[in-house]
């Protein structure tokens, strides 16, 4: 560096030197996260994403934020600096209110940039039982025999599973077991 000023000689000279180092950069993983189905009206498990600022300087993190119906569960960068070859992680929640796909993103503003993760779920309705019957009427039957099968469809319209299904009659009626898992045949056989 030269200064000029009325000196001898009219300016003087300092030698200067130093070492550069790279602007910090923070990076997330995974690039997106796909939360799968998940029934609406509640929470999903969490999910990490993981914050890494590889190089040698610090980074100051100024907002971490999620798009609805996302929800940030737990963030341990917090929003102040994350140091040099460091990492924190942060954890996203998916919590539909309406069946369908969702599309979402966690965003995290920091001194060297913006970085986005790409999140997407499905809400899936719950699971519905609807009986296609509520009442059966058999044919006159002789004692002891069974009357011809009735069927009864119970029906699912939603998007989950319905489970814990249990079948059960009284009195003279009886749920045959078919050789295959079913929930359709009522059998009836008067008693005496």
């Amino acid at each position: 560096m030269t200064i000029f000023a009325n000196v001898s000689g009219g300016q003087i000279a300092i030698a200067l030197s130093g070492t550069g180092t790279a602007a910090g950069a923070v990076s997330l993983t995974p690039a997106s996260i796909n939360f799968g189905q998940v029934e609406v009206n509640t929470v999903s498990s969490s999910l990490p994403v993981d914050a890494s600022n590889a190089t040698g300087a610090a980074v100051p993190v100024t907002s971490v934020t999620v798009t609805a119906p996302f929800v940030l569960a737990s963030n341990s960068c917090g929003v102040q600096s994350l140091a040099a070859e460091a990492s924190c992680q942060i954890s996203i929640n998916f919590q539909p209110t309406q069946a369908g796909a969702a599309l979402g993103t966690l965003t995290l503003i920091d001194g060297a940039g913006t970085q986005t993760v790409n999140l997407t779920g499905t809400g899936a309705a719950p699971a519905t039982d609807q009986l296609g019957s509520t009442a059966i009427a058999f044919s006159p039957t002789a004692t002891g025999q069974l009357s011809a099968a009735q069927t009864v469809l119970l029906t699912n319209a939603g998007d989950l599973p319905l489970t814990s299904i249990a079948l059960s009659v009284g009195g003279a009626f009886q749920v045959p077991i078919p050789a295959e898992p079913s929930c359709r045949v009522t059998q009836h056989a008067p008693s005496a």
